[in-house]
């Protein structure tokens, strides 16, 4: 069956079920929608070890970062159970990067994409049920949209293939950052308000692409307005055929102002950026407690299908600013 089918809801049963199959003792089902309680599922092993086990439904490679989010959250689980293991599961793939890293950790276990649907083959009555319950979802959207005047496309894929299909460079600067807006604006509504677009500063020289108001005071948002003491979101968009560097970094920054309660900004570009803009941003978080998050392409994309999925798109820039603060040292 296709797994990507599923939404994230169905793809953590599934991901039950197999445990079951395979010999695990379920002792922790996962929490409802939004709220925050541990590993997704607590197994006793068929070993007799307690295994806490973490389920991501992405269907692009796993960054590094969520993995190192991972495996720091086991050991803070650990310490309830010392001798306990972490398995994740995930319906994509693990990166190569990701994976020389897990090689360090002799304690944790993953299931990849290919693994799941070996299991899935092993249990086809599974594979069935979950495939009957995807093609019934399906069903009923569809039969209800059939019922408006218009069945319009999926937002997300439009969105990709918008984004995908922007020549990085002067020319279509304006597309791009208007594509971005719509993405962020699609996957953080209604968390996010209406942005104002290119708000020049108080010198009346320069032009900020976007800001966001926070309008949730949820979780995440409401960990984010307090962590970093900002009612906003700075976005800026930048569609360089090159990295960008401490330049743009540093042009970000000096729209993030405290008194204004303005901290936290989104820098986007096409590619991951250089050595320098990673140094820099490192540099105004220790200077001024500015902070700044990269997102390329393949970061959007995957908001946009951890949106349709059913996941949180936050996900992708909270594992980035774990990463961040963790790598800091005096």
């Amino acid at each position: 069956m296709e797994i990507e089918s599923l939404d994230y809801s169905e793809f953590e049963l599934l991901v039950g079920l197999l445990l079951q199959r395979e010999g695990y003792r379920i002792i922790k089902t996962p929490a409802p929608p939004g709220r925050v309680s541990g590993a997704d599922y607590e197994v006793m092993g068929p070993d007799g070890r307690f295994i806490f086990v973490e389920v991501k439904h992405l269907r692009r490679s796993i960054p590094l970062a969520l993995i190192h989010q991972f495996t720091c959250d086991i050991d803070r689980l650990r310490a309830s159970h010392p001798d306990g293991l972490g398995m994740l599961v995930v319906s994509g793939s693990i990166s190569a990067r990701a994976r020389e890293f897990l090689r360090t950790s002799s304690h944790i276990t993953v299931w990849d994409g290919a693994v799941v649907n070996q299991l899935l083959q092993k249990n086809p009555d599974i594979a069935a049920s979950a495939q009957r319950t995807a093609a019934a979802r399906k069903e009923f959207l569809s039969s209800q949209a059939s019922l408006l005047a218009t069945t319009p496309p999926s937002r997300s894929a439009d969105l990709i293939a918008r984004i995908r299909g922007i020549r990085p460079g002067k020319d279509d600067w304006r597309d791009f950052e208007e594509v971005c807006v719509d993405i962020l604006s699609h996957v953080f509504s209604p968390a996010l308000g209406v942005p104002e677009i290119q708000n020049r500063s108080d010198d009346g020289l320069d032009i900020i692409d976007a800001i966001y108001p926070i309008r949730s005071r949820d979780q995440p948002w409401s960990s984010l307005r307090l962590e970093y003491r900002t009612r906003f979101v700075v976005a800026e968009f930048k569609n360089y055929s090159d990295p960008i560097g401490q330049r743009q970094v540093e042009a970000i920054a000096q729209y993030l102002w405290r008194p204004a309660q303005r901290n936290f900004g989104l820098l986007v570009s096409r590619t991951a950026p250089a050595e320098s803009a990673i140094l820099a941003r490192r540099r105004i978080w220790l200077e001024a407690e500015k902070c700044v998050v990269f997102l390329e392409d393949d970061d959007l994309v995957e908001m946009l299908h951890a949106f349709e999925a059913g996941s949180d798109p936050f996900e992708i820039v909270d594992a980035q600013l774990e990463e961040f603060l963790r790598g800091l040292n005096p």
